[in-house]
């Protein structure tokens, strides 16, 4: 299995395009009084769907190129949102993972992770998208860098993995590791040498 990036397209983004978190639950109803229990457990996926209709002849070529190599759902690849590509905060600096707050370091996991790198004063807002571990997180409260270059990020969906110390955060275009969700490659050709395409993908756990 082998991971391949989406290809850069002339085109800045896809015509439209959904984007959500298919949450891991489990709903019960009770026979007796119609009471309903929900159990959360992990495995949170991004999923999506996007049109790119009427490409010009070199994007069309680019991308046929792309999904022949993905060999349906042989082979991943990385995508990042067009919707929100940069965060809405300033985001300013190196960030990193922070785990030297015990000794030995210690492991961050759950919804919320202590980073610094950050310029002083640097933002991130809620929406914001940022990637760690090969993992795509969203910003659920603003977060503000201080004076040391500190900051909490809290977010959704959780850590799967914990990060290891100093390992990078991704703020500009930040990926998921997808798949497709249908083991066929397709496109349709009008007049005028342009191709349109509709894709679904759902996020993959390497």
């Amino acid at each position: 299995m082998t991971t391949i990036a989406f290809p850069t397209l002339s085109r800045a983004a896809p015509s439209s395009m959904q984007w959500r978190l298919e949450s891991n639950t489990r709903t019960f109803v009770s026979p007796l009084d119609g009471s309903v229990y929900t159990t959360e457990m992990p495995g949170a996926k991004w999923a999506f769907t996007l049109d790119l209709p009427s490409l010009q002849e070199a994007d069309a070529a680019l991308l046929q190129a792309f999904l022949l190599k993905l060999r349906g759902q042989t082979n991943n690849f990385t995508m990042h949102n067009w919707a929100r590509p940069i965060p809405r905060g300033t985001a300013l600096g190196s960030p990193v993972v922070n785990n030297s707050s015990g000794s030995p370091l210690t492991s961050q996991t759950g919804a919320s992770l202590i980073t610094n790198g950050w310029t002083a004063g640097a933002t991130m807002k809620a929406g914001d998208y940022f990637g760690v571990n090969s993992e795509l997180k969203m910003s659920v409260a603003d977060s503000t860098a201080d004076g040391g270059g500190n900051m909490v990020l809290t977010f959704e969906p959780p850590l799967r993995n914990s990060p290891s110390h100093g390992a990078a955060i991704t703020t500009t275009r930040p990926t998921a590791i997808f798949m497709l969700t249908e083991p066929r490659s397709e496109w349709s050709n009008s007049p005028g040498g342009f191709s349109s395409f509709s894709l679904q993908g759902i996020e993959q756990f390497l």
